[in-house]
């Protein structure tokens, strides 16, 4: 092999490995609308937030959503208590359920990079008017981290908050 063509393909090698590195540096995250939204704002003085976790390896996930979500619903200011369990006075009940948890571990990410892919969470969200029972909402989400080990963003606790961040976006 000449010289000119093994400088080639290390070019074209570092070129490849630059563009993963790009692009495994960033969250991501998407929401599926299911029913079309009827005008109505999630907006009240009181809601009930609920998430269901997929098995029992997910309950510290669902916890760790949940809280996110809480803060970010309390701080836009578009409820003033959060409440766990249904209660008269709620003006709405969201429900999240969790589909999908998939957490790459720390070994995995050193040892493998970008190859070991990102931290994924997706799931479902159902509101629902607290007096009426009807649906107001319902959409799917998806969570991801960063997939490169060095960028900053490739934890779960990235994940999580990527998808409190599409959470809240469906409700707005």
């Amino acid at each position: 092999m000449s010289f000119e063509k093994s400088k080639s393909i290390v070019r074209a090698m570092l070129v490849v490995a630059l563009i993963g590195v790009a692009t495994g540096c960033s969250t991501s995250g998407s929401l599926k609308v299911h029913e079309a939204r009827q005008g109505q704002a999630v907006k009240g003085t009181a809601v009930t937030l609920t998430t269901l976790a997929p098995d029992e390896k997910g309950t510290d996930i669902a916890i760790q959503l949940r809280g996110q979500v809480a803060a970010h619903l309390l701080g836009a200011g578009l409820f003033k208590s959060i409440a766990n369990q249904a209660d008269k006075d709620s003006d709405y009940n969201i429900a999240i359920k969790l589909t999908q948890i998939d957490e790459v571990s720390g070994t995995s990410r050193v040892l493998l990079g970008v190859l070991a892919g990102s931290n994924k969470i997706a799931g479902d969200v159902t509101v629902t008017d607290a007096r009426t029972g009807q649906t107001v909402r319902s959409f799917s989400f998806l969570g991801e981290s960063a997939s490169h080990p060095f960028s900053g963003k490739s934890d779960i606790k990235d994940a999580v908050s990527k998808s409190a961040e599409e959470i809240i976006k469906g409700l707005n």
